[in-house]
């Protein structure tokens, strides 16, 4: 690998080592699917190792694709606002929260596949550090995200979103990713945050 090409995976590292990850596991064979998705009755009997895996692996490759456009769009507009070890912090934080919501509050859910919660969580920490950073301007994406968020609890997942997965979406792991990840960016010592330039069915 060129020095360039290198520079560039590292300045890159975080994106794109979820999306080579999650590519794998789409290719592999669909038996995996069941295995790796959180499954409630399965993390009791401990089978722990779901909690992790099920973030990372889709009900099919249109739901892989959604979830690779957001990973996307969160590194295009936040790159910058946290370093990559922090960005890694957020990312497990998320996933601990969410899992942990998911776990304690919403026992009717059954399973969940997806990237998507997390992704919430990732937004979220990009967009309050980005508010820390630079002030109000920025604070459009968090309200945004406030904004869906807030139409997911009252009017149920975004039209269409269901249908182009085949699956229920899990609003709840959007909302515990989108906490978490804010109070993530919140609470990190501001000398740390680099200055930037700019029963069911369900998936998550």
């Amino acid at each position: 690998m060129s020095k360039a090409w290198l520079s560039v995976f590292r300045r890159h590292a975080f994106p794109l080592s979820l999306a080579l990850l999650s590519l794998l596991l789409q290719l592999a064979p669909d038996n995996w699917l069941r295995t790796l998705r959180y499954e409630r009755t399965a993390v009791v009997h401990g089978e722990m190792w779901r909690w992790l895996s099920a973030h990372f692996i889709h009900l099919n490759w249109t739901h892989w694709l959604f979830n690779l456009v957001g990973l996307g769009l969160v590194w295009v507009l936040f790159a910058t606002r946290l370093r990559q070890a922090q960005w890694w912090m957020a990312c497990l934080w998320s996933i601990i929260a969410i899992d942990l919501g998911v776990y304690f509050f919403n026992p009717a859910v059954d399973w969940y596949v997806g990237t998507s919660g997390l992704l919430h969580g990732l937004f979220a920490a990009g967009a309050v550090a980005s508010l820390r950073q630079s002030g109000w301007r920025s604070g459009i994406y968090l309200l945004l995200l406030v904004v869906k968020i807030g139409w997911e609890q009252f009017a149920g997942a975004l039209p269409g979103s269901a249908t182009a997965i085949g699956a229920r979406v899990v609003i709840e792991a959007h909302f515990y990713g989108a906490v978490s990840g804010a109070l993530f960016a919140a609470f990190l010592p501001m000398r740390s945050q680099p200055t930037g330039n700019t029963r069911i069915s369900a998936d998550g």
